[in-house]
């Protein structure tokens, strides 16, 4: 493991990096959505804490909460179920932790999927690949049962 900083001066490089991100990306997309992106979304977290928060934000079908847990270049993977009224409701939430380095990061959940229209068949587990940049926060680059 690195070195750890000062708490006050990751702090202020995250804020600047996640202000420069959501910029650079209302920029290049002006999507309105990603304008109310949620402060807990772009909190540094764990990535167990990272993942219980997104799945939290898809069960109040929270489109711009969800989508700012994903890398800019991945948020297209939130355009399922007929959009966020069409996602299905999940519960007996369980996550751990398969791996960790640095940059990158893996999560297994298992849950209880309701079945939902536009959805298919309910699952019963995924695997969420996430990656950081520095110390920023984790963002969701992969989901979905391998």
């Amino acid at each position: 493991m690195g070195q750890v900083r000062h708490p006050v001066a990751i702090f202020v490089v995250i804020i600047l990096a996640v202000i420069g991100i959501g910029v650079g990306v209302l920029g290049v997309t002006g999507n309105s959505v990603l304008r109310t992106t949620t402060t807990s979304a772009t909190t540094p977290q764990s990535p167990v804490q990272t993942t219980y928060a997104w799945f939290k934000s898809l069960n109040k079908k929270d489109y711009p909460a969800a989508v700012a847990y994903f890398e800019p270049t991945a948020r297209d993977m939130m355009e399922w179920g007929r959009g966020n009224k069409g996602w299905p409701t999940f519960s007996k939430l369980r996550c751990t932790l398969v791996s960790e380095t640095a940059t990158d990061t893996q999560v297994q959940c298992t849950f209880r999927e309701a079945q939902a229209a536009g959805v298919g068949n309910p699952d019963s587990f995924w695997e969420i690949d996430m990656h950081r940049l520095g110390t920023g926060p984790w963002l969701i680059d992969n989901y979905g049962q391998g």
